[in-house]
């Protein structure tokens, strides 16, 4: 998304840098353009803002959240670079090299089984994620793309998230741990640490 905006600001400021950014944002495969950021169901999104921000409420974002999520980022990223920079293009310049040569882009094809795995090793070093949310992706990610769009599995599982946290607090995570608690554990105290009678009952079979 800031490579979008800063290639349109190369264009309005008639910057040499356009070319340069246009390459970090799609590649040509054949006659048709490819955008290393290649999501799929948006890809007509991603094209109107590559052809033209001049008016971002027109922008398509009837495939999605995700469509609707693109445009609303774009448009804070263009105030802000709108702002900071405005019309310097010795500024614009500067922010290019500087943005270009901090930056590594690394366009990564991972396979849909893999995507769980991927995204906790990518997070590791960022907001750590609660454990709902790991578990979230581990069986979401076992659903094929398209399906999981088409049934809206992801919505599903936002709505029950609220509909128990709206009851509990924010208690989803300890709903999991006792709901696998009883269905799969077959003792009491290796689950629990409970105390029985004053003593640890060590052999106490729940079941």
């Amino acid at each position: 998304m800031i490579l979008i905006k800063l290639r349109h600001l190369a264009k309005s400021l008639d910057s040499k840098l356009d070319g340069w950014l246009e390459r970090k944002i799609a590649g040509q495969s054949g006659f048709e353009q490819q955008f290393w950021m290649n999501h799929e169901r948006h890809l007509i999104t991603l094209q109107k803002l590559h052809e033209s921000d001049a008016d971002l409420d027109k922008i398509p974002v009837k495939s999605g959240l995700t469509a609707e999520n693109i445009v609303a980022n774009y448009r804070t990223i263009s105030n802000t670079l709108g702002t900071r920079i405005g019309q310097d293009k010795h500024k614009f310049e500067t922010f290019v090299f500087f943005f270009l040569s901090r930056i590594v882009l690394v366009n990564l094809s991972v396979e849909q089984t893999d995507v769980p795995m991927v995204f906790e090793v990518i997070n590791d070093r960022g907001v750590r994620l609660k454990p709902y949310e790991i578990l979230k992706g581990k069986l979401l990610g076992q659903i094929d793309k398209l399906e999981l769009t088409k049934n809206d599995y992801n919505g599903l599982w936002e709505r029950q998230v609220k509909a128990v946290n709206w009851s509990y607090g924010e208690q989803i995570d300890d709903f999991f741990r006792y709901y696998l608690k009883a269905k799969y554990a077959d003792m009491l105290t290796p689950y629990f640490g409970m105390k029985l009678s004053g003593e640890t009952r060590t052999n106490q079979n729940w079941t």
